[in-house]
């Protein structure tokens, strides 16, 4: 691999710039002899039923999220804090504008799978901005939440 497959810091200046970006995963699978693996990446689209419309008009809002192992399985919001469900992680990051950063990990070999952020007393407004989860599975898999606008 060329070191260039995680893009974060360029999905991160996009949106900070304006730009209302999607983020996905997926393998390129040119699969041989020497590269059996396949199924890197990809995303789980959260649609109203299975029909071809349905799903792309969710793609297109951005409600999937972005795995290369790990599942986000809820995501809430009650106006101050943000909870979340996943399947069993090492960590969970919720990442934000300026420079914003909270986490929540496990310690000694054990795993998480759900993580609460109150953002009550958060003022700068630029830090509550292009909020975006992130989890990391013990075998370092990761997923990747699209910006959660609220």
């Amino acid at each position: 691999m060329n070191g260039k497959s995680i893009a974060l810091p360029y999905w991160d200046h996009l949106l900070a710039s304006g730009k209302n970006v999607h983020g996905i995963s997926s393998d390129d699978a040119h699969i041989s002899e020497a590269h059996p693996h396949f199924n890197g990446g990809w995303i789980k689209v959260s649609a109203g039923g299975l029909s071809p419309e349905r799903i792309m008009e969710s793609i297109r809002k951005g409600a999937f999220f972005a795995s290369t192992g790990p599942d986000f399985l809820d995501i809430s919001w009650d106006g101050t804090t943000l909870s979340l469900k996943t399947t069993p992680c090492t960590f969970i990051r919720l990442a934000g504008g300026n420079g914003f950063a909270r986490f929540e990990f496990a310690e000694n070999g054990e795993t998480i799978t759900e993580a609460s952020f109150d953002l009550s007393a958060i003022d700068d407004p630029k830090r509550k901005k292009l909020l975006r989860l992130e989890i990391e599975s013990s075998s370092h898999l990761r997923a990747w939440s699209n910006t959660l606008f609220i």
